[in-house]
């Protein structure tokens, strides 16, 4: 099921807190991070407990929605696309008041995997998206 997303100002002004992961995180702070990305918070009325991550493979940046939180599960990891990962990339690179106001909202798609869609059930899937401002059915 692909699924549009919509990171919208109100979005991206809720997450202008997040803070940066250090090289050495405590793990409450590192929890707070991965579920107060402007990913997450934009995901959140259908995955209420996803986490967001980015990591670099071959000197490239990926980034990962993990729709049920830390089960780091490959057959339920949904991958962002570039332009997702590259807007994390420089909304973390800002202070909170720059995030607000140099990050503009921007949208993207996710291919949500079969299995995710049976774990939360399609027709709460399609309830929330159809009352969604955040997310859309495409």
């Amino acid at each position: 099921m692909k699924i549009l997303v919509k990171v919208r100002q109100e979005v991206i002004n809720e997450s202008s807190n997040c803070p940066l992961v250090t090289k050495y995180p405590r793990q409450k702070d590192l929890d707070y991070v991965k579920t107060n990305c402007m990913v997450s918070v934009a995901i959140r009325e259908i995955f209420p407990n996803a986490i967001t991550t980015t990591f670099y493979e071959l000197d490239r940046l990926f980034g990962e929605i993990h729709p049920f939180g830390d089960q780091f599960d490959p057959t339920t990891s949904i991958d962002l696309p570039q332009h997702a990962v590259e807007a994390i990339k420089a909304f973390d690179s800002y202070s909170p008041s720059e995030r607000i106001s140099l990050i503009k909202p921007f949208e993207f798609q996710i291919d949500v995997p079969e299995i995710v869609i049976e774990k939360i059930g399609i027709d709460e899937v399609k309830q929330v998206l159809s009352k969604s401002a955040t997310l859309q059915l495409v």
